[in-house]
C-alpha cells in the first residue's frame, strides 16, 4: 500500500527536520558536553536559552507528529512512517 501523508503532518515533519538541523548546528558551535562536565567549558546564558528553546521545540514537534490522527488510519505504521520521512526529505531537497 502506498502512503500519502497529509499536508499538515508533512509540514510538522519538515519543521522537525529543520529543528534537528538547528540542534546539530548548536552542537557544533556550543562547547562539548564532555568539556562542560569536566569543568573545561561553560555554556553562556544565551547558549543555554538557545539550546533549551531548540530542544523544547523538538519535543513539541515530535509529540504533535506522533499524536496526529493519520496514524490511526494507516494499516502499517512503519511503512507510513518511512513514507513520511521520504516525503519530508524530498521537500527539503527541492
Amino acid at each position: 500500500m502506498a502512503y500519502d501523508p497529509p499536508a499538515d503532518l508533512l509540514a510538522l515533519k519538515e519543521q522537525f527536520l529543520a529543528i534537528e538541523a538547528r540542534i546539530a548546528e548548536l552542537r557544533q558551535t556550543h562547547p562539548a558536553a564532555v568539556a562542560i562536565v569536566a569543568g573545561e567549558a561553560e555554556l553562556s546564558d544565551e547558549q543555554r536559552v538557545e539550546w533549551a528553546a531548540a530542544m523544547d521545540e523538538s519535543r513539541r514537534l515530535a509529540e504533535e507528529i506522533h499524536r496526529h490522527g493519520w496514524w490511526a488510519e494507516v494499516d502499517n505504521r512503519h511503512s507510513a512512517w518511512m513514507a513520511l520521512q521520504k516525503a519530508a526529505k524530498a521537500t527539503q531537497e527541492a
